[in-house]
């Protein structure tokens, strides 16, 4: 289940979304290095395999319909069944593409600065 704001982020229809899931290959999840974000590591089954919040992980990921990286702060809470098993988990996104463009264009602001300097 998801919502409008979750489509639109990830640049799918509900539709597209059902029985997609993190692992899939062709969001090509990537860490802030550019290294590749292996499916055991996603906040989800992080979630699940933990039963604990798994919060503010960054993660870039491809939409698949204009073939550019979003990235997304992305929060997992578990819900626990009675027996304390895992009953779901409650996945929150937040867009941060932007705050990630300004973040690298500060560090080659401050690159080309640091370069004039040595003159």
């Amino acid at each position: 289940m998801s919502n409008s704001a979750a489509q639109n982020m990830l640049g799918l229809t509900e539709e597209q979304l059902i029985g997609k899931s993190s692992f899939s290959l062709d969001w090509q999840g990537i860490h802030e290095d550019g290294t590749m974000f292996p499916g055991a590591t996603h906040p989800v089954p992080q979630a699940v395999a933990s039963c604990k919040t798994v919060s503010n992980v960054v993660m870039g990921l491809l939409r698949p319909d204009t073939r550019e990286r979003v990235w997304l702060l992305v929060n997992a809470t578990p819900q626990l069944n009675p027996d304390g098993s895992v009953a779901q988990v409650v996945c929150v996104i937040a867009d941060i593409t932007g705050r990630i463009a300004s973040e690298e264009a500060m560090r080659l602001a401050n690159r080309k600065l640091e370069s004039t300097r040595l003159y």
